[in-house]
């Protein structure tokens, strides 16, 4: 899993750019979901799952900034 996940490198998701595969880790149904560093316009870093960059909620467009 984390080969397809460093295939991601680069990519932008909203204002986030993927840096890098982080971990993974279980999600609440026990599946496990990879974690990937992202850095944001504004140069915030920050790790969020992979669901949640995907999922296209408030939280996964930026870090709360104007950028």
């Amino acid at each position: 899993m984390e080969q397809k996940v460093k295939g991601l490198t680069g990519e932008k998701i909203g204002k986030w750019t993927v840096v890098e595969f982080s971990y993974s880790a279980a999600n609440e149904e026990g599946r496990v979901v990879p974690h990937l560093r992202v850095a944001c316009e504004c140069g915030t870093s920050k790790i969020l799952s992979i669901e949640v960059l995907r999922s296209g909620d408030c939280d996964s467009e930026s870090c709360g900034c104007i950028a």
